[in-house]
C-alpha cells in the first residue's frame, strides 16, 4: 500500500544545482541523506555525526542497516524501501505534476509527498527544519480511487474487510466515499501511529524483501511469510497471522493479495508485529481466478492440501494451521456477495468457486 494524497508543490530554484539532496528523518530525527548526483546516480548514507554519537541512529529500514558505507543506486533509482513509498501506476501523475522540476525524479516526488507516506520515515529538503518531532501533524487518511475496470471495488473491499474483523486480527478502519463524478473512493484511516500520535515504522512485504514495487507478484507465499515473521517479536504468532491472512484471501477469492498487501508494523512498545489487513476483496467477480502469491509454486487450481503443505513448509504446527483454517472459514461464511455490483453470471460462478475452495479447506 502507498500514500496517494495530492502532494504539496515544491518551488525549485531555477538557479539551483542539478544535484538534488534530501534529509531522511526517522521519528523526527535527521539520520541520513539521499542525494542524486549530476550523473543521475542516487546515494544513500547515514549521518557521520550521528554514527559517532553515543546514541547511534535507528536503522531507516530493515534493508538499510546502520553503517558507514555509501550505497549507490544507478540511473535515478531509489533504494527499494524508498521506492516502496511512491504511489503506484497512474497515481504517480498527481505528485509528479506538483514537483516543479523537469523531468521530476523519484526523489523529487518523495520530497513532494513529505510526511503523507506511511511509516515513521519522511524526506525533507536538505537543511530544512524537521517538523512535528516524529508525530503525525494530521491524521489525513489514505485515499485510493476506485478502479473503473472493477466496478463496485470499494464496496467489495468494505464488505470483505468487515468480515476479516471476525478473525480477531488487526484490520484497518475503512469506508467507501462517493465522489462528485459518481465514482467511489476507498478511504483508509491511518494505522501507522500510536494513540499519542507518535509515528510507527511500517514496511510492506516488497520493502522487507528489498524488491522494487513492480516485483510485488514475484515472491512465493512461503518466502514472504518466512521473511516477514523473522522480523517480528513473536515469530511463531506472526507466522500464524500471515498464514491466516493468505488462507482467508484464498477462500474469499482475493486474487490481489500480493506482497505489498502484507507487511509489518512497529508495535507501540517496540519491535515488529504483523501489520493490519489493508485489502480484502472478491476478485473472482472480475474474472480473476488466480492468486497473486504462489502457494507451493501454484497460482491456480489450489486445494486444501496445498495449504496444509504450505503450513508445514513454513513450520506452522498442524493444529495451529487447522484452527486458523476454521477461523477463516467462519469469517468468510458471513460474507454475502448479493448486492455487490457484478454481472449475475460472474456472481454465480464466483459463489461456485468459493464453495469448492471452502469444501477443500475443510477436508481432512
Amino acid at each position: 500500500m502507498s500514500s496517494i494524497f495530492s502532494a504539496p508543490v515544491l518551488e525549485a530554484d531555477p538557479k539551483a544545482s542539478p544535484v538534488l539532496a534530501a534529509d531522511v528523518c526517522k521519528k523526527g530525527r535527521r539520520v541520513a541523506v539521499l542525494r542524486q548526483r549530476e550523473d543521475g546516480c542516487v546515494e544513500f548514507s547515514y549521518s557521520p555525526q550521528l554514527l559517532a554519537a553515543e546514541t547511534p541512529p535507528l536503522a531507516v529500514a530493515t534493508t538499510l542497516p546502520v553503517g558507514t558505507e555509501v550505497l549507490e543506486f544507478p540511473e535515478g533509482a531509489l533504494p527499494p524501501y524508498f521506492a516502496g513509498l511512491l504511489p503506484e501506476g497512474r497515481r504517480v501523475a498527481g505528485p509528479s505534476c506538483s514537483v516543479k522540476s523537469s523531468p521530476p525524479s523519484e526523489l523529487g516526488i518523495l520530497l513532494a509527498l513529505g510526511a503523507s507516506v506511511p511509516g515513521d520515515v519522511c524526506l525533507r529538503p536538505a537543511g530544512a527544519p524537521v517538523l512535528n518531532a516524529g508525530r503525525l501533524a494530521s491524521r489525513q487518511p489514505f485515499v485510493i480511487p476506485e478502479n473503473r475496470r472493477r466496478f463496485g471495488w470499494a464496496l467489495n473491499q468494505i464488505r470483505h474487510l468487515e468480515a476479516a474483523r471476525r478473525m480477531r486480527c488487526p484490520v484497518v478502519d475503512a469506508r467507501a466515499v462517493r465522489c462528485g463524478d459518481g465514482d467511489r473512493m476507498l478511504v483508509i484511516e491511518r494505522f501507522d501511529s500510536a494513540p499519542d500520535g507518535t509515528r510507527l515504522a511500517f514496511e510492506d512485504g516488497v520493502q522487507v524483501l528489498g524488491l522494487s514495487p513492480q516485483a510485488k507478484y514475484s515472491p512465493s507465499a512461503e518466502e514472504l511469510v518466512l521473511q516477514l515473521s523473522r522480523h517480528c517479536v513473536a515469530p511463531q504468532a506472526a507466522l500464524r497471522t500471515f498464514y491466516l491472512q493468505i488462507v482467508f484471501a484464498w477462500i474469499i477469492g482475493h486474487g490481489e493479495m500480493h506482497a505489498r498487501a502484507l507487511g509489518i508494523l512497529e508495535r507501540p512498545g517496540g519491535g515488529w508485529g504483523p501489520a493490519p489487513i489493508t485489502s480484502a476483496e472478491c476478485s473472482l467477480l472480475y474474472g480473476d481466478e488466480s492468486m497473486a502469491l504462489r502457494v507451493g509454486g501454484k497460482a491456480e487450481g489450489l486445494t486444501g492440501r496445498d495449504f496444509r503443505a504450505f503450513a508445514a513448509e513454513v513450520g506452522l504446527p498442524w493444529k495451529a494451521a487447522r484452527l486458523a483454517d476454521e477461523l477463516a472459514l467462519r469469517a468468510a461464511a458471513t460474507i454475502r456477495l448479493g448486492g455487490l455490483p457484478a454481472p449475475a453470471v460472474s456472481a454465480r460462478t464466483a459463489v461456485q468457486e468459493l464453495e469448492r475452495r471452502r469444501r477443500s479447506l475443510r477436508s481432512p
